[in-house]
């Protein structure tokens, strides 16, 4: 919901669509948390994408979810709106969260489960279905497309 007014300001310029996209960024950020620990560092909580998109059928919530990425892209696309530079960081900093759902072997996962336990069973795990998580790797190219900083504060 705010991606969509936020392209249309980005190809129009039209005022009211930049207006539309920042009522729905408070709303967007709500799913943010800001914690330590990378799997919810600004990646934003989808709940039982697990259960719907995983292998594993567990209704636990996800931390990151190929989704997530989703938040980093519209942050980056709201930097590009309007030059709020505290929005490009965060954005890319979920597109950089979200990759740790890849292995060094190229193997990926859809999700991690984050709770310790869901319905008795452990939780704390990837789920072994790789299905859609290059989505993160879109928003990330596109990112590093429009962003010149990107490359250069790759490994800062």
């Amino acid at each position: 919901a705010t991606l969509i007014p936020l392209e249309v300001y980005l190809l129009t310029r039209e005022e009211k669509y930049r207006r539309c996209a920042e009522d729905f960024l408070p709303l967007l950020d709500a799913f943010n948390g800001r914690q330590p620990d990378h799997h919810l560092h600004d990646i934003a909580i989808r709940h039982w994408d697990g259960f719907w998109f995983g292998r594993l059928k567990m209704w636990g919530d996800t931390f990151p979810h190929y989704w997530s990425a989703l938040t980093g892209w519209v942050f980056y696309r709201y930097w590009q709106a309007t030059g709020s530079e505290e929005h490009r960081l965060r954005g890319r900093e979920v597109l950089l969260g979200n990759l740790s759902a890849f292995k060094p072997d190229g193997s990926a996962s859809c999700a991690y489960l984050y709770p310790d336990t869901i319905n008795g069973n452990p939780g704390r795990c990837w789920d072994p279905l790789a299905n859609d998580q290059d989505w993160a790797l879109v928003f990330l190219l596109q990112a590093a497309a429009i962003d010149p900083d990107f490359e250069k504060e790759r490994w800062s």
